[in-house]
């Protein structure tokens, strides 16, 4: 909820959030109308998941905050996923670690 206005409110009562079943609802007829295969796993928590991953780098309060989510921590136990890549290129760019003696 952002300023106490639901980012998907429902559409019978704006003051109440969107419900997970007509999300999924939806998303499936977005599918249909797309002409795309649904693929198992898919909808609208992938969507807030990929939205989460690709926003890595923004800081976390404000993600949180564009994304809806009331608790930055749901953000990094729910949502974010660890990518290979990223941590690849994270210890690429670290500086080389040197034994003493």
């Amino acid at each position: 909820m952002l300023n106490d206005t639901w980012v998907f409110p429902s559409d019978r009562d704006p003051s109440k959030p969107l419900p997970r079943h007509t999300a999924n609802k939806w998303w499936r007829r977005a599918e249909k109308l797309a002409e795309i295969e649904h693929v198992e796993g898919t909808g609208y928590h992938s969507a807030r998941r990929k939205f989460a991953s690709e926003m890595k780098s923004t800081n976390l309060r404000d993600l949180a905050y564009m994304g809806g989510w009331k608790n930055p921590q749901t953000v990094l136990t729910v949502y974010q996923q660890p990518e290979m890549e990223v941590q690849r290129e994270a210890l690429a760019g670290r500086k080389k670690l040197r034994v003493a003696g």
